[in-house]
């Protein structure tokens, strides 16, 4: 009894959620959708980011309230969200918009319920994320991140119902120990700042599953997922923020009225609004292990690039960090292909027995 019942859920999960032949408009995205997927994001993440760093290289107000900035900054994200939508700038985001996705005086509840365990993972992800770095070094946080993957891995069968293949996972760990071979030297942990990132890591990871079945809901539409998973972080944001206090510290500094502080916040969320994007279209294409992989690699370009750009010379540690985390990247893509090649297969035998039918 116990067997069918979990079959029978098993079938009613599945049967909730489009398959491969239906959410993808004719077949499978090809290998050229999906790397063009993972460089533009890649391009855009690395991009903004580096943009960031430097914007915020000397702030003295990033780290003292980062929580309240965080939601402010979200709430900047959603008017610039609504600004692209009023311009017509969504077709950037989602090639399928031909016409208003979501209109200014309707809310589509069905979809703002798919994107609602998006919302709430996204928070957590942001207010860990925030909470860790200010107990551990940004070497140790970005291990954290790199063995984001690993706990990919383990919820891809759980919450997908996606088995994992073992060479995946052997490339998986392959690309972590390379990480771990550019961070080694700079790592430093406390007790808190342990499970803090810890807990980073595996909250990076159930939002990159989460987004992916929300996508897939959704129509593999990254506007709509964007439209209404932004809004409903801001509002879970806020009162973490109000009731740490870091909101009501941050209006009585100096600071709150200058002009240069809302210009680099508004950026700041214009350029976290793209790489959020950014990712979620990579999501689109590929699997959360693969695009978690591609996050490393560009995470490991970024940090040879710094060093360059601060006139320094790479160590041998980035480069193996570098050539473990493409080349992981590089397998998955070409595991996700073949996959993708059967399930194209598979559907042309289905539509051939369809047509034989009539």
């Amino acid at each position: 009894m116990e067997r069918r019942s979990a079959s029978r859920h098993v079938r009613a999960f599945s049967t909730s959620l489009p398959s491969p032949a239906t959410h993808i408009t004719t077949r499978p995205p090809s290998a050229t959708a999906t790397l063009v997927a993972v460089l533009v994001s890649a391009f855009v993440s690395l991009s903004f980011t580096l943009l960031n760093r430097f914007m915020l290289s000397s702030s003295e107000f990033r780290a003292l309230f980062s929580l309240a900035i965080a939601a402010i900054q979200l709430i900047m994200a959603v008017t610039v969200l609504e600004l692209a939508r009023w311009l017509g700038l969504r077709r950037l985001v989602d090639e399928q918009a031909t016409t208003p996705v979501i209109p200014s005086k309707y809310i589509d509840w069905e979809a703002a319920r798919h994107a609602m365990p998006a919302s709430v993972a996204y928070t957590v992800m942001i207010v860990l994320n925030t909470v860790a770095l200010r107990y551990v070094n940004v070497a140790s946080f970005q291990m954290a991140r790199y063995a984001s993957v690993l706990f990919a891995v383990a919820l891809t069968p759980l919450l997908l119902y996606q088995a994992v293949p073992m060479r995946i996972l052997a490339v998986v760990v392959i690309s972590v120990a390379g990480c771990l071979v550019e961070q080694a030297h700079s790592l430093f942990y406390t007790s808190a700042g342990l499970w803090l990132a810890l807990a980073s890591g595996i909250a990076i990871a159930v939002y990159s599953v989460i987004a992916k079945r929300s996508l897939i809901r959704l129509g593999n539409s990254v506007w709509r997922l964007l439209r209404y998973m932004l809004p409903m972080a801001a509002a879970q944001l806020c009162p973490v923020a109000i009731f740490s206090g870091e909101l009501s510290a941050l209006f009585n500094v100096y600071f709150i009225r200058s002009f240069g502080f809302w210009l680099i916040a508004y950026i700041n969320s214009a350029t976290g609004l793209a790489i959020t994007a950014a990712l979620l279209f990579q999501l689109r294409y590929t699997t959360p292990i693969t695009s978690i992989v591609a996050t490393s690699a560009r995470m490991s370009i970024q940090t040879a690039l710094v060093v360059i750009l601060a006139s320094g010379p790479v160590g041998w540690q980035n480069g193996v960090a570098i050539v473990a985390c493409v080349g992981a990247l590089a397998y998955c893509l070409h595991a996700q292909q073949q996959q993708q090649q059967q399930q194209q297969q598979q559907w042309q035998k289905r539509q051939h027995s369809a047509s034989m039918h009539e």
